[in-house]
């Protein structure tokens, strides 16, 4: 009985790679590629969309704003997000490449996840180490338009202030973090799946 259990198993695994010839696995694995790239290539476009309407609201309250502090902190938030227009830009020109299939289909992938792994590690870490400045620059903005008094996050002693802001990095850092998985890194997780199911095709 176990040896038939045990050739019955292998008739069933030889049946399974054999169902999907290597030409048509080939094209399933472009369809999933151009699937992940372009879900990749939708969140880039809703987040730099997002980012241009934060930079023309800054733009809206620096221009209407009467204290003078409070437009040097715009100007300065304003200068945090600009570079990020780069990462969308170069972000662009790569999945516009990769979605075209212009090369193979291991050229594609293993350019776009040569750059994805190394442009998401910069995009998180660049602004975790910005999330610094980018909150002074709030509390700059705060402190130039209304009472001291009034700002309840920077109330108690100067303890409780960093322990507070310590709090409060930790939680960004985990939220973007979070936000850079779910647009990005697992769609990067995809392609290295195809990349390695299209190697394993090949051997």
């Amino acid at each position: 009985m176990k040896n038939e259990l045990e050739a019955m198993k292998q008739v069933w695994q030889s049946t399974q790679v054999s169902a999907v010839p290597e030409d048509k696995l080939g094209t399933l694995l472009v369809k999933k590629s151009v699937n992940m790239l372009t879900r990749l290539r939708n969140n880039l476009l809703i987040e730099a969309a997002t980012a241009l309407a934060v930079v023309l609201y800054l733009l809206w309250l620096f221009f209407n704003e009467p204290q003078q502090q409070a437009r040097y902190a715009l100007v300065q938030v304003l200068f945090l997000i600009i570079p990020t227009f780069v990462f969308y830009y170069y972000g662009w020109q790569n999945l516009r490449a990769g979605i075209r299939m212009t090369g193979s289909l291991k050229e594609s992938l293993l350019a776009a996840i040569q750059f994805w792994s190394k442009a998401l590690k910069i995009y998180y870490w660049g602004g975790l180490l910005l999330l610094p400045v980018l909150f002074v620059s709030a509390r700059w903005y705060r402190l130039s338009t209304m009472a001291t008094g009034q700002l309840g996050f920077f109330t108690g002693s100067t303890l409780m202030i960093w322990v507070k802001s310590l709090a409060a990095f930790l939680i960004v850092a985990i939220v973007l973090w979070g936000l850079v998985w779910l647009s990005y890194g697992m769609y990067l997780k995809r392609l290295k799946k195809c990349l390695e199911e299209l190697n394993n095709q090949v051997d």
